[in-house]
């Protein structure tokens, strides 16, 4: 099981890692395509644009760090509920735009079910990843101890 649990992890972390790497390749596309979602005002657009890939990039990596693989899990479940509340708001609006969501490889893959699909298997594969037993093992620090 333990080893099934690894391979989840690191399945997740390639795809986030090679995502981050994808889209940090021409930032000035994929803030187009962050732009073309119309969620964020258009001053924090470009600031997205350049910040998400690394977080990405280091939430991969952070899994593939025995120490960080927990922290890394849950941050890829939160990046993709984000990913899905905004397919689902353009999706709500009518846009019909290009996920970008792998930067120049996913270019004519549009926002639909399908993405949100897939961004679903990513969650359940980061939480079947998360080593819940480590996290309940944890000493909580308290001042005064």
């Amino acid at each position: 099981m333990k080893a099934l649990k690894t391979a989840s992890a690191y399945i997740v972390a390639a795809v986030f890692v090679l995502a981050g790497l994808a889209k940090s390749g021409d930032i000035s596309a994929f803030s187009d395509a962050v732009a073309a979602f119309g969620i964020l005002p258009l001053f924090a657009v470009n600031i997205f644009a350049m910040v998400l890939p690394w977080v990405e990039i280091l939430s991969g990596v952070c899994v593939f760090a025995p120490k960080w693989r927990n922290e890394g899990l849950l941050l890829t479940v939160a990046l993709n509920i984000i990913f899905i509340i905004a397919a689902g708001v353009a999706m709500a609006k009518g846009i019909n735009t290009d996920c970008s969501c792998f930067g120049f490889m996913s270019r004519f893959e549009k926002v639909g079910w399908g993405l949100i699909i897939r961004d679903c298997v990513f969650i359940a594969l980061a939480l079947f990843g998360v080593d819940y037993e480590s996290i309940c093992n944890r000493r909580v620090r308290v001042s005064g101890d």
